[in-house]
């Protein structure tokens, strides 16, 4: 009795195994190009978009290695809510408030299936009318992922998005 569960066990490891390899595989054929790479991000945006942005946005694509989602918000009460301190008491000043908040992807760096790296950037800027890129009514951060591989991608990205989006 115990072989037949023991050989049953090293048949479940070796399609576990196989199953790993197709999984891998897989992705590497699926984000290996920026077109896979870019539908990936894409989906993976609209969800955070829905998650930490006032409004329901479209991932746009205004140049093609970048990709982004950008909201405005001219309630006071919602534009404040934002965790980021500094930021959060500036739009309490506003008369009248708006807000952008914006989740940017480059993908300028990405190599295929090798190696590449990514910068993912979020901003709250409560500059309006006016919303000039090295205002100081503005909060940005920015990271940038480095990967070996597109399998390490596709594990890695989602927490690379949450950190950027700790200032929303």
């Amino acid at each position: 009795m115990t072989s037949a569960l023991l050989s049953i066990y090293d048949v479940k490891m070796e399609n576990k195994k196989e199953l790993a390899q197709q999984l891998h595989h897989q992705v590497v054929q699926t984000l290996g190009t920026k077109e896979g790479l870019h539908k990936y991000i894409t989906q993976t945006l609209k969800s955070f978009a829905y998650r930490y942005l006032p409004h329901e946005t479209e991932v746009q694509a205004p140049m093609p290695d970048l990709l982004l989602c950008q909201a405005f918000e001219a309630d006071a009460s919602k534009a404040a809510q934002c965790q980021d301190s500094k930021a959060a008491a500036a739009i309490k000043q506003l008369k009248p408030p708006s807000v952008m908040s914006l989740i940017m992807v480059n993908t300028k760096e990405f190599k295929g299936d090798k190696k590449g790296s990514i910068e993912i950037v979020s901003v709250i800027h409560w500059g309006a009318p006016d919303f000039q890129p090295n205002s100081p009514k503005q909060k940005v951060k920015k990271v940038i992922f480095n990967f070996n591989d597109v399998m390490e991608f596709r594990n890695d990205f989602a927490n690379y998005l949450e950190q950027v989006c700790e200032i929303f």
